[in-house]
């Protein structure tokens, strides 16, 4: 049997969807950690300026993460995609799924 070779383009949207996947848990983690410390009067959360403690900090952190997240993927997401595009130009990209 021989194994028969599918090329295929990646989907842009692929790298943004892993990145935003990749970034959420670990952020979101650490907005929501910061946000019980900050609930509890330690100074982790700092909006323009002001520290926010109490039971605000807890919805400021995780805003506050969920803004890190999106600027992040859509960053990374464009350097990220603009390299592989330029990498593809001079060899081909081959990328390997496993079940």
């Amino acid at each position: 049997m021989s194994a028969s070779v599918n090329e295929k383009q990646v989907n842009p949207s692929v790298i943004y969807k892993l990145i935003l996947i990749g970034l959420s848990i670990p952020i979101i983690f650490i907005s929501l950690l910061s946000g019980i410390m900050g609930t509890f009067g330690y100074g982790t959360v700092l909006v323009n300026g002001e520290l926010i403690t109490g039971i605000a900090a807890l919805p400021a952190s995780l805003l506050i993460g969920l803004a890190f997240i999106g600027v992040f993927t859509a960053v990374f997401g464009t350097m990220i995609f603009i390299g592989l595009w330029c990498y593809s130009k001079f060899r081909p990209l081959k990328i390997k799924v496993s079940d």
